[in-house]
């Protein structure tokens, strides 16, 4: 080979090696995130997806029990009553020998128009601990769907019901 046939080559082989290099370095610094900034990237990646109206790339980050106990239709419609406007984590405490992470985070939304019967043209904020769990290296989101006795219905009586 001549000179100018190897230079080809070896710039070619050059490329291919930094790539391979990069490729592993990425790699490395995902291995090596502890498990809080782990557990942020998720909690970040869950509500970005809320923010931007994907339930279905939340629902990936529910946790597996869950989604074998909840499909991705029923998700939706528990999801599909309020649009998340903005979130912000406060906090992130992190249990491995429990395998959970509890993270408080506040979100403003906005309840769909024709969810409930009167209109609420404000956006609303709430903070709750949201509790993730540790499965298989991997956070994700515990959920389980709201029942209905933990509602606080009105309860009212048949108006000709004797007293």
């Amino acid at each position: 080979m001549t000179y100018k046939q190897k230079c080809p080559v070896s710039v070619i082989g050059i490329v291919f090696f930094a790539l391979l290099f990069a490729s592993c370095g990425g790699l490395y610094n995902k291995t090596t995130m502890s498990p809080e900034e782990a557990l942020r990237s998720r909690v970040i990646t869950y509500w970005d997806a809320r923010v931007n109206d994907s339930p279905e790339k939340a629902y990936e980050l529910l946790d597996p029990d869950a989604r074998k106990a909840t499909n991705l239709a029923s998700y939706m419609r528990r999801t599909s009553h309020s649009s998340i406007l903005s979130y912000k984590i406060h906090d992130i405490n992190v249990d491995l020998k429990r395998n959970e992470g509890t993270v408080r985070v506040e979100h403003s939304f906005r309840i769909r128009p024709g969810t409930i019967p009167i209109n609420i043209p404000d956006a609303l904020n709430h903070t709750a601990d949201d509790l993730w769990v540790l499965v298989d290296g991997q956070w994700y989101k515990s959920y389980s769907p709201p029942a209905l006795n933990s509602i606080n219905l009105p309860i009212r009586q048949p108006e000709n019901r004797k007293k």
